[in-house]
């Protein structure tokens, strides 16, 4: 190998367009959406997810009124179906429920 050049490309339309065979090599930080929209018009593109550990969550400010209410709190973490994020908004790449 020669080297290695690093291309920057804020737009992710842009970045899916260069996303051709043999024009790039490995792209990092693709919202799964977009690389299973481009791994359609070119199956030869090998997909590796990278999951998360888990969803993003809500993070209320527990010092203040509701929130400084624990009931308030888990009534809001009962009311968010999580498995349906994580299967639906992450295509099932994170583990759906909180680590803490």
């Amino acid at each position: 190998m020669d080297g290695i050049q690093y291309l920057i490309i804020p737009d992710d339309a842009e970045a899916m367009l260069q996303c051709a065979p043999e024009k790039i090599d490995l792209m990092m930080g693709v919202k799964a959406e977009n690389a299973l929209a481009v791994q359609k018009t070119n199956p030869e593109i090998v997909l590796l997810m990278n999951p998360r550990p888990q969803a993003l969550t809500l993070q209320p400010a527990n010092n203040k009124p509701p929130f400084n209410d624990i009931r308030v709190r888990k009534a809001m973490q009962l009311a968010i179906d999580l498995p349906a994020i994580a299967r639906d908004y992450y295509h099932g790449t994170v583990d759906p429920y909180p680590s803490w």
